[in-house]
């Protein structure tokens, strides 16, 4: 026993080791992530009608979905006005609510009808179940006699209760003045939240309203400029090269001589950073002073193997003499990843 113990001690200090090494191996990154369809200026208002609901278990999910999509939206701010449901049904009937909703009838016939409204959200709703399921159970109990003996008592009958929640939606954005998408979800908005015990600490309520909020936070970033944080590997994000691209990778190098005239810092960002900008400083390590600096906002459409922004060493060496140097990548003021190289003297 003794011997079991020890072993399963060195593995959970080697589990805890990996998981270490693996969480060190990404980094945040704030970013603004702007819908593809977005413009500054272009829509400023925006309904939501009841989504369609294909879903047996709750009739009202249609409504539940559009609804809270819409408070969202205009908590977001993003869009100067936000119709609901509520405002919908002032400006329709409820047949024509009910054929956009089921996307029937001509839709740009009745789009036309909301003048003061450029595009609308639709959408079907494909899951909305939540389910709770208790069973009887038992364990063996034991206790340890007048004589220092273990002795198995009467078993422990106990509720073992599972919780369960899915919420699965889709939905696009018409325009009102012809009708035609401007822009689909590609992958509907899914979310699962199961748990279990004895009790568990979620209920079946809170399990369906988790799952709700994360399917209306998916729609949300669909739609929505929002703020949010991405994890990237900085060895694969920003790193030194020589600008030479081959067999679908960089040449990487960190030693550079006082008089190269050429060095690149690449920079990989996946698509959804599209319009964030950053700024490269190139600084003498354990200092403060910006050697050198070049400004960049990233596109969507840029190559996912990323691109070079190239620094002359010469030039750095002239101002901060050979040694150690950090190239540091900036969101807004604050530094986000770095990469040492050094420059040396010509041998």
């Amino acid at each position: 026993m003794v011997r079991r113990t020890f072993i399963l001690g060195k593995l959970l200090k080697v589990c805890v080791l990996l998981l270490a090494v693996s969480a060190g191996c990404t980094k945040e990154i704030p970013i603004v992530q702007y819908p593809v369809f977005w413009q500054p200026g272009q829509i400023q208002s925006i309904a939501v009608v009841p989504f369609r609901n294909t879903s047996p278990d709750d009739p009202e999910a249609g409504n539940a979905v559009a609804d809270r999509l819409a408070t969202a939206l205009a908590a977001n701010g993003t869009y100067e006005r936000v119709y609901n449901r509520r405002d919908m049904q002032t400006l329709m009937t409820e047949q024509d609510l009910a054929q956009l909703a089921g996307g029937q009838g001509d839709t740009a016939s009745l789009l036309n009808r909301l003048t003061n409204v450029q595009a609308i959200i639709t959408g079907t709703v494909t899951s909305f179940e939540a389910t709770s399921q208790s069973e009887t159970r038992s364990e063996p109990t034991y206790f340890t006699d007048r004589h220092g003996n273990v002795q198995q008592g009467r078993d422990k009958v106990f509720t073992y209760t599972t919780n369960d929640a899915i919420i699965s939606a889709a939905a696009q954005l018409l325009s009102q003045r012809t009708g035609k998408t401007i822009h689909a979800v590609t992958n509907p908005a899914q979310s699962h939240i199961h748990d279990e015990g004895k009790p568990p600490d979620m209920s079946m309520d809170a399990c369906m309203a988790v799952a709700l909020d994360n399917v209306i936070y998916q729609l949300v970033e669909q739609f929505a400029v929002i703020q949010k944080t991405i994890k990237v590997k900085p060895k694969e994000t920003f790193f030194a090269g020589t600008g030479e691209y081959y067999d679908a990778e960089w040449t990487r190098q960190d030693n550079f001589a006082t008089t190269d005239e050429k060095m690149v810092m690449v920079v990989a960002m996946p698509a959804e950073v599209d319009r964030n900008p950053f700024r490269i400083a190139i600084i003498r390590k354990d200092t403060k002073t910006d050697l050198a600096e070049t400004s960049l906002v990233w596109s969507r459409d840029n190559p996912a193997y990323g691109v070079a922004f190239e620094f002359c060493p010469r030039e750095l060496a002239a101002a901060g003499g050979a040694g150690d140097y950090l190239a540091k990548l900036y969101v807004g003021e604050t530094p986000v990843l770095e990469h040492k190289f050094r420059i040396r003297p010509p041998q």
